[in-house]
């Protein structure tokens, strides 16, 4: 029996491997579990654009002696700090993490990168994202979550609304941005992630997050965990626009003095193409089950075999 399980979990491995080299490659991918510099404290970039490394902050507790509007309602300067590494079997389905327990960011360093020039005239998009949210998660004033904070430059696909001692409400939404070369005007559509009124992105959980945006049919597709849970439409007609050129960045979380906390980020990436349910589900099952080394693999698949031929 002990075999027969050994040789099930590995086949369960070898199916995620298979369904996960059958993805097209990112333009953009920081997998913490995978490409975390000790040396140099970064994430490193593994799609294939040279987008620079994912680097993090420690939040400037200086700035926020008294942030604006929030006056009598100081921010304590011991709950800023820079975020944690976390290694893998600590937490995120045993993978490697970023802890922003402290109000802290993630800069993108290194790069002239823009959404335009990685997607170009594609037919559509898509970011995966695998995030932990608790439920005493801050921001201060506003924040991107996977990309800059900037008015008319929010290619992003995650946005807090932000939170105060007076305001607590902690408010997920997602923006995108388009372009209109010929006019040079922007349309921008953002959404807050709610379902009948109710948030769709758990909290004090790990969950997978991915956007699509679908040109072709006008839609933008919302999934956490491998599921749709929410669908959007274009009001507006799209053709002829791209995506934004005015510095926007993809990876970044917070920025500056825009520090967030109750945060935890493991994986990163964007696709220039229009990701499929099944793609979606594959990549859910690649960032929750804990794969062993190929080697690992082998040997688990081959002691397994051996068990079963002694039972015989």
């Amino acid at each position: 029996m002990g075999g027969l399980r050994m040789l099930t979990v590995c086949a369960a491995c070898v199916l995620a491997v298979s369904a996960w080299a059958a993805m097209p490659t990112p333009v953009l991918e920081w997998d913490v579990a995978a490409s975390w510099d000790p040396d140099t404290g970064t994430v490193l970039n593994s799609g294939s654009l040279p987008a620079g490394l994912l680097k993090p902050m420690a939040g400037d507790a200086g700035s926020w002696a008294d942030p604006p509007g929030w006056a009598g309602s100081p921010v304590d300067p011991a709950r800023f700090g820079e975020p944690r590494y976390v290694p893998g079997g600590a937490g995120a389905g045993n993978r490697a993490y970023i802890d922003m327990e402290k109000y802290s960011w993630i800069n993108l360093e290194g790069s002239s990168y823009t959404p335009k020039a990685a997607f170009g005239e594609a037919a559509g998009y898509t970011e995966i994202g695998y995030f932990y949210f608790s439920s005493g998660m801050e921001v201060l004033m506003n924040a991107g979550i996977g990309a800059n904070h900037g008015w008319g430059n929010m290619d992003m696909f995650l946005y807090s609304a932000g939170s105060s001692p007076a305001s607590p409400g902690r408010v997920l939404e997602s923006s995108t941005v388009m372009y209109n070369p010929s006019t040079d005007r922007w349309w921008q559509k953002q959404e807050a992630l709610t379902v009948d009124g109710v948030e769709v992105i758990p909290r004090n959980a790990w969950i997978q997050f991915v956007k699509v945006n679908d040109l072709a049919n006008q839609e933008i597709r919302y999934y956490v965990n491998g599921e749709l849970v929410k669908t959007t439409t274009y009001t507006d007609d799209l053709t002829g626009y791209t995506f934004g050129s005015n510095g926007d960045i993809i990876g970044m979380i917070g920025t500056g003095q825009r520090c967030m906390n109750g945060v935890g980020f493991s994986y990163l990436a964007a696709y220039d193409c229009v990701l499929t349910p099944e793609q979606i589900a594959a990549s859910y099952a690649m960032l929750t089950t804990a794969v062993p080394e190929p080697a690992t693999m082998t040997l688990l698949a081959l002691g397994g075999l051996a068990m079963l031929r002694r039972r015989r």
